[in-house]
């Protein structure tokens, strides 16, 4: 009985530990609703990207139409390359890996690590699979 005891033990402690170091897709709507419980967390999300004067991530494609910052995330701390590679995922629905944070002026992605399209998808038209090699921290 013992033995059992300490490997439903190991088991606990191993999955508690590999929890917050795991990315975990997150609603978009969570995301905005309830910014607080993912700040500084590695997320994947699903939104409407759209690139303009800065490139952000919509909850809907109704939403980018209208500027409604309050239903958006910004991306920050990219590379010119990075903004001309994320043009190609322009106004379509995409997926996005990165970390979340909650700033005084808004809701932001940094340390962004991969975007994907959905051509799978009636309304993404087209296709885009870029990885961000990061190294290092941008903040």
């Amino acid at each position: 009985m013992p033995y059992y005891k300490n490997a439903l033990l190991l088991v606990s402690l191993t999955v508690a530990a590999c929890g917050p170091a795991q990315q975990s897709e997150v609603a978009m709507v969570a995301l905005v609703a309830n910014a607080n419980e993912y700040d500084d967390r590695d997320v994947t999300t699903y939104g409407f990207l759209r690139k303009s004067k800065n490139v952000r991530l919509f909850l809907s494609r109704e939403d980018a139409a209208n500027n409604n910052d309050y239903h958006s995330i910004i991306f920050n701390n990219l590379s010119a390359a990075e903004i001309d590679e994320i043009g190609k995922c322009n106004n379509q629905y995409v997926y996005v890996s990165g970390t979340f944070k909650l700033k005084t002026n808004g809701l932001v992605f940094t340390n962004i690590t991969h975007m994907k399209g959905q051509p799978e998808k009636p309304y993404s038209k087209l296709v885009c699979n870029h990885n961000f090699n990061r190294t290092q921290n941008h903040e």
